[in-house]
C-alpha cells in the first residue's frame, strides 16, 4: 500500500487549481460538509475571508489565516481549529511587524513557531514580508523584502511556500532580485532567513514549488521545470510542454498539470522522464487560469487521488484517468482557495467568501471524506495496452518446437487501496507449453504502482496450443483475473541440424536435439538416420525389417517405403567391388511420394542390390 501522506510535509506539496465546471455528479459523490463558518459582521476579531490552504500540526490541530478582521478590518488573523472542532484566534496582524492582509497560510517550523508571508509589509510597503508567530500569539519580523536591490532582494512573495526535511521552509518571490525576475528563499530550522537564488530571466520566475524527501527542490518557471540540489546547483529539468504546477509525491516522482494544446495530468521522474496519465476534457478550457500556483490548490491524498478546486467546487482526478467533479461546499460559497488532508480521513478546504448573496458569510472551513480505498487490477501486454479480464487473448504466433517466445505482462493497480497479488499461473489446456516466471514480481502493489512477470511459450508439439493465464488477487470483482494464451507449434524439418527430422526425434527420443543422425543409438549397425529412412525403431535392434529383394519371373525386384525427408537411390553390383555399384541393368518400376520399386532388366546375371538414403528437404 502506498504510504499515507504526512500532514506536516508531503500533504502541502502542490500544483495549480483547475477551473473545471459543469460535470455531472455520480450518485455516490463525496459530499462536502461545512465544519465552521466565519462571520463577516459578528465575531470579526476571529477573522473573516480565510485564505490559502490550512496546515495540520502533528496533534491534528488545523492552522490557517484570514485576510480580514482581527485588530482592524483589513489587517487579518491567524486561527486554529482543534480536533474537537473548536476554532479560536492565535494571532492578529496590525500593520506593524509581520505586515498585514494575509493571502497565504502558515507552516510550522522546526523551532515550534509558525511562519508565513504577507503581501503588505510594515508601514504599508508593498514588497512583502515574512513573519514568525508563536503559539502565544506574538508576531515578529523574519524579513522585509526590498525589491530589486537593498538588503533583502525580492518582492511579491507567492503563496507557494512548502515545508521540507527538518522543518526548513522554502518559498519564492515572483519579482524583485537583481534582474527583477524573482527569488528563491529559505527559512532555516532555527528561524533565520537565507536568500538562495536571484533569477536571471523570465523563464526562471519561480512559481509553484515541490520538495522531495531528500531536500531536492523543484519549481516551475515560465512553463519550465527547474531543480535545485541540496548542494545549491540549479538546472533545468524539462522545458515543455507548458507546466502549470506540480506536486512532489511520496512515490518519489512529480505530478502536475501541463498544457500543450490540451491539458494533461502528468507524472515526471526526477530525471525528467515525462508520462501523460490522462488528457483532461475539452470543457476544462479554464483550467489553471492563475499565472502561478497557490499552496494547496491541488493536493495528493492518501486515497491515491489528486484533489483540486476551482472557484465553486472540488474535482477529484485519478491516476488511471477518472475525472469527477464534487458538489459545491455550500449553496452560497464563493471562491475556494486551498486544500489539505487531515489525520482523520478527510480532505479539508477553505471557502474564502460568499457568492454575493449573504453579506454576513465570511468564509468557511469544509471537509470531504476521502474516497474509500479499494484496489483495482489492470493487466497490460504490451505495456500501455489494457487487457479485459475474461475476454482478452494474447497470441504468441507460430513458434518452432524447441524454440521459445517470452512476453512481459504488467500488473497495474488503478485503484486507491493496496492490490495484493498472490500468484500468477496457467491452468487448463496445454499448460506444459506455457511457463510463468514471477521472479521479481511484487506481492503488494500500491495505488498507482505496477509490477511485472513473464510467460514463455515453448511448444512441445505441432498445432494450436492454448491455456488460461490466471492472476490471483484481491480485486473485489476481478479475482482471479483470467485471460487466454494461444500459440501454434511448428515442427521444423531439422531445426537443430543434427541430420534427423525434429518431429521424429521428439517421438523417439523425447525432444529435438536429443540424438544425432550419425549415431547408432541401439548399436545394431545402422545409424539413426538409417533407422528413420527405413521406418525402424532407433531404440531397438530390428534389422530384419529392412527392405528385402524378391524374385518374380526370374527378375529381382526391390521395393522401399519412403519417408518424407529422405531421398532414395537403388543401385546394383555384380561383384561387390569398390566403385562397381550403379544403376546399370536396373529399371524403375514405381517412384512416387511413398514408394520406390526397381527391377532387373534381364535375368541370368548375378547382382547385389543396395539401397542408398540421404537427408532431403
Amino acid at each position: 500500500m502506498k504510504s499515507p501522506i504526512p500532514p506536516t510535509s508531503t500533504l502541502l506539496r502542490l500544483v495549480c487549481a483547475a477551473a473545471l465546471l459543469g460535470y455531472v455528479l455520480p450518485a455516490n459523490a463525496q459530499t462536502p460538509e461545512i465544519v465552521h463558518r466565519f462571520n463577516n459582521t459578528t465575531n470579526f476579531a476571529l477573522g473573516a475571508l480565510p485564505v490559502c490552504s490550512p496546515f495540520f500540526d502533528t496533534d491534528g490541530t488545523m492552522y490557517g489565516t484570514c485576510s480580514r478582521g482581527g485588530t482592524g478590518e483589513e489587517n487579518g488573523t491567524v486561527w486554529k481549529r482543534t480536533p474537537a472542532g473548536v476554532v479560536s484566534r492565535v494571532g492578529a496582524f496590525s500593520g506593524g511587524a509581520g505586515g498585514r492582509s494575509p493571502d497565504c497560510g502558515v507552516l510550522k517550523g522546526a523551532d515550534g513557531n509558525f511562519y508565513g508571508t504577507n503581501p503588505i509589509g510594515p508601514g504599508f510597503t508593498f514588497k512583502g514580508t515574512a513573519y514568525r508567530l508563536t503559539l502565544a500569539g506574538a508576531i515578529s519580523e523574519v524579513v522585509n523584502w526590498t525589491g530589486s536591490s537593498g538588503a533583502n532582494p525580492g518582492s511579491q512573495p507567492l503563496c507557494t511556500s512548502t515545508r521540507g526535511p527538518g522543518g526548513v521552509i522554502y518559498g519564492s518571490c515572483l519579482t524583485g532580485g537583481a534582474g527583477g525576475f524573482g527569488t528563491l528563499w529559505r527559512i532555516n530550522a532555527d528561524g533565520s532567513y537565507n536568500l538562495l537564488h536571484e533569477m536571471t530571466n523570465t523563464s526562471q520566475q519561480p512559481q509553484s514549488l515541490a520538495i522531495m524527501a531528500d531536500g531536492t527542490l523543484f519549481f516551475t518557471g515560465g512553463g519550465k521545470i527547474f531543480k535545485r540540489t541540496t548542494a545549491g546547483l540549479l538546472s533545468e529539468v524539462r522545458s515543455s510542454p507548458h507546466v502549470m504546477g506540480m506536486v512532489a509525491s511520496s512515490d518519489g516522482n512529480l505530478y502536475g498539470i501541463s498544457y500543450d494544446g490540451a491539458y494533461e495530468l502528468f507524472s515526471l521522474t526526477q530525471e525528467g522522464a515525462y508520462t501523460t496519465l490522462q488528457t483532461l476534457p475539452n470543457s476544462a478550457s479554464g483550467l489553471l487560469n492563475n499565472t502561478y500556483c497557490r499552496r494547496g490548490e491541488f493536493v495528493e491524498a492518501s486515497d491515491g487521488n489528486f484533489y483540486t478546486m476551482n472557484t465553486l467546487q472540488m474535482v477529484r482526478l485519478g491516476r488511471s484517468g477518472s475525472f469527477t467533479a464534487l458538489p459545491r461546499p455550500a449553496p452560497n460559497s464563493g471562491g475556494t482557495t486551498g486544500l489539505a488532508e487531515g489525520p482523520d480521513g478527510y480532505i479539508y478546504g477553505i471557502v474564502a467568501d460568499d457568492d454575493g448573496t449573504d453579506p454576513a458569510f465570511g468564509g468557511a472551513i469544509f471537509r470531504v471524506a476521502l474516497q474509500a480505498s479499494a484496489p483495482e487490477i489492470a493487466l497490460e501486454q504490451p505495456a500501455g495496452t489494457d487487457l479485459v479480464g475474461g475476454t482478452a487473448s494474447i497470441g504468441y504466433g507460430t513458434v518452432n518446437t524447441g524454440s521459445s517466445v517470452v512476453k512481459t505482462f504488467t500488473i497495474k493497480n488503478t485503484g486507491t487501496g493496496a492490490l495484493t497479488v498472490t500468484g500468477a499461473s496457467v491452468t487448463g489446456g496445454d499448460t506444459g507449453d506455457f511457463t510463468v516466471n514471477t521472479t521479481g514480481m511484487s506481492g503488494s502493489v500500491g495505488a498507482g504502482s505496477s509490477t511485472t512477470f513473464t510467460v514463455t511459450f515453448t511448444p512441445t508439439a505441432a498445432g494450436a496450443r492454448t491455456t488460461t493465464l490466471q492472476i490471483a488477487n484481491n480485486d473485489a470483482d476481478e479475482a482471479p483475473f483470467d485471460i487466454t494464451l494461444t500459440g501454434t507449434g511448428n515442427v521444423p524439418l531439422d531445426g537443430d541440424t543434427d541430420g534427423l527430422p525434429d518431429a521424429w526425434e521428439i517421438v523417439n527420443f523425447g525432444s529435438a536435439g536429443a540424438a544425432s543422425g550419425t549415431v547408432d543409438s541401439d548399436n545394431d549397425g545402422l545409424n539413426n538416420f538409417g533407422e528413420y529412412a527405413f521406418g525402424l525403431n532407433p531404440n531397438s535392434s530390428d534389422l530384419s525389417a529392412l527392405p528385402q529383394a524378391t524374385r518374380t519371373g526370374g527378375l529381382m525386384t526391390l521395393t522401399v517405403t519412403k519417408q518424407p525427408h529422405a531421398a532414395y537411390t537403388i543401385v546394383a553390383s555384380t561383384d561387390l567391388s569398390a566403385g562397381s555399384f550403379s544403376t546399370a541393368g536396373l529399371t524403375i518400376v514405381t517412384d512416387n511420394a511413398t514408394t520406390l520399386t526397381v527391377r532387373e532388366t534381364a535375368a541370368g546375371t548375378r547382382r547385389f542390390m543396395q539401397v542408398r538414403a540421404v537427408p532431403a528437404p
